[in-house]
């Protein structure tokens, strides 16, 4: 796999995995933004959004457009990656100690 594709997988997972701590299981694209910078992913909203239209196209989330910002909702396919099932394009998560 090459660096870019691999960083996207990791960027996926990390969008997965923050949906599915949220009780309601959504976030909005500048919560996400914020919180991905935090494991130094670069603060490109243009970049994320593709990433969530990617993982929308998947399945593995749900896209509402409220007034021009993203809110990403996990899905139950979304949530069962986020726990560890294969899917291609996005990292497995290692297991949480």
């Amino acid at each position: 796999m090459e660096y870019s594709e691999t960083l996207l997988a990791h960027l996926r997972i990390t969008i997965l995995q923050y949906l599915q701590e949220e009780a309601n299981y959504a976030l909005n694209e500048d919560i996400l933004l914020d919180l991905t910078v935090e494991y130094a992913f670069d603060r490109d909203s243009a970049r994320l959004r593709k990433e969530l239209r990617w993982l929308e196209d998947q399945g593995l989330v749900e896209l509402k457009d409220v007034n021009g910002l993203y809110i990403a909702t996990l899905t139950k396919r979304g949530s069962d990656v986020a726990n560890g099932k294969k899917h291609d394009g996005v990292k497995k998560p290692e297991p949480r100690l």
